[in-house]
């Protein structure tokens, strides 16, 4: 609606949109460069970690904590302040160790330790030193390709109101204290799992049914 009245003006159409909604544009153009470099790395050698991996000294502070929360909205006056004050987000990167021939002869790290750069703002942020096709270089090239070297530049001032200043997240996730049930069905319909909607009516029933 805002791109009829006012063509080509995208930086404003996207203001006028809900922050939400361009959060998620954003995002999502971050994994896709993400998804595509990890792809590129595990066709080589899937099972090791090889010379010039990054694996992260400490924890990784991502956009979606362990419980798999967003981070809670921010109201109007939080983004103004953030927006006017120093950036600070450098402080949840942790340290990068690039993996050595020695790393590898002693077999010190595998492929479960192994971290890739979720592109963003952050000018402390590391890239991988593969060869040629998984290098800083050659990944901002690929940025610079798509037309998104001013949304990733260090300068660019929509980040602090979109956060997407860039973090690390393992290529390869281990399963740690995890349950499974095997359920047998006869009929493609059959519900397998119980949906919040089933548990709403049947809450609902059961309060129905004590009124009566």
């Amino acid at each position: 609606k805002y791109l009829a009245q006012n063509p080509n003006n995208f930086r404003n159409a996207f203001s006028s949109m809900m922050r939400t909604s361009v959060m998620m544009y954003i995002h999502a153009v971050q994994s896709w460069f993400w998804n595509e470099w990890v792809s590129r790395r595990l066709a080589s050698k899937p099972l090791e970690a090889i010379v010039g991996d990054m694996v992260a000294v400490g924890s990784i502070c991502d956009e979606i904590d362990e419980k798999g929360n967003e981070p809670a909205e921010k109201d109007v006056e939080e983004i103004k302040q953030e927006t006017s004050s120093p950036s600070n987000e450098s402080a949840h990167l942790p340290e990068i160790h690039f993996v050595t021939e020695d790393d590898v002869a002693k077999k010190k790290y595998t492929i479960f330790d192994v971290v890739m750069t979720v592109p963003g703002c952050d000018p402390k942020l590391e890239y991988p030193k593969i060869g040629g096709a998984l290098t800083k270089e050659s990944l901002m090239a690929e940025i610079n390709n798509q037309g998104l070297q001013s949304l990733f530049d260090p300068m660019c001032d929509m980040a602090k109101q979109y956060h997407f200043f860039g973090t690390y997240r393992k290529i390869v996730q281990s399963l740690k204290d995890f349950k499974l049930n095997v359920k047998t069905y006869e009929s493609p319909l059959e519900v397998l799992i119980e949906t919040d909607l089933s548990k709403i009516k049947k809450r609902d029933t059961g309060a129905t049914a004590s009124n009566v």
